[in-house]
């Protein structure tokens, strides 16, 4: 682990709080039981947070008055909502330009994926999200964040770098480094996802890598146009 990781795994923990770290597939991140925590309980609606198995170390997370897990077939009402947008600043890449971002992105289906480039998981899951980035129509946004500090743990220059070499699309790629919306949506690990309807309705959050076609069929299940593949 070299320098720049450990900074990336130290700020995330100093962000979660003192609850102990799991990895998500990769390095350090907050465990399941710790993501009922939601800044202050601004997001929060006192219910229980728990996550089903996903058979492959990853989690389906939701938040029930029952405290049971949210799930594949879970409707929205079992997945944590944002009162409000959450305001991003998107890196200055050569196919996107810096600014801030409001998301979910008003009326359209939002993808928001979770990662780090000291996500080794991360980079092995890329080539599958872009594979469902590439099957979606006008009426799907996707949207990376990282927790990390562009500038000072990494510059835009080797998330462009990372992104290109492990196989990444040109779609909008975003900075958040409080962690405030994944800690919102109950998604502290990394990766993670989160899908808002053109409402800004969470339709469904995962943490853990996710394969192109489940990923296209929650963007589905949210209203999003999904092309196929022969198309």
């Amino acid at each position: 682990m070299n320098r720049r990781e450990l900074i990336a795994g130290a700020a995330s923990l100093a962000v979660l709080g003192s609850g102990g770290a799991i990895a998500v597939g990769g390095l350090p991140s907050a465990p399941a039981g710790n993501a009922g925590s939601t800044d202050g309980g601004s997001d929060g609606d006192g219910s229980t947070s728990s996550a089903g198995s996903g058979g492959d170390g990853s989690t389906e997370t939701g938040s029930t008055s029952s405290g049971e897990a949210g799930g594949d077939d879970a409707g929205a009402s079992s997945y944590p909502q944002l009162r409000e947008p959450v305001e991003i600043e998107r890196v200055d890449l050569p196919w996107t330009e810096g600014g801030s971002l409001t998301v979910p992105i008003e009326g359209t289906v939002t993808v928001m994926e979770f990662w780090a480039t000291w996500c080794p998981i991360c980079a092995d899951n890329l080539p599958a999200v872009t594979a469902a980035h590439d099957r979606v129509g006008d009426d799907v946004r996707f949207v990376s964040i990282t927790s990390e500090r562009v500038g000072e743990q990494v510059s835009a220059g080797e998330i462009e770098a990372w992104w290109h070499e492990n196989g990444g699309g040109e779609w909008t790629i975003a900075s958040d480094p409080t962690m405030r919306l994944p800690i919102r949506l109950n998604v502290p690990g990394t990766p993670s996802t989160a899908i808002a309807d053109a409402e800004g309705t969470i339709q469904w959050t995962h943490q853990g890598a996710v394969s192109t076609e489940r990923l296209l069929a929650k963007i589905d299940a949210a209203g999003g146009t999904v092309r196929d593949e022969k198309s």
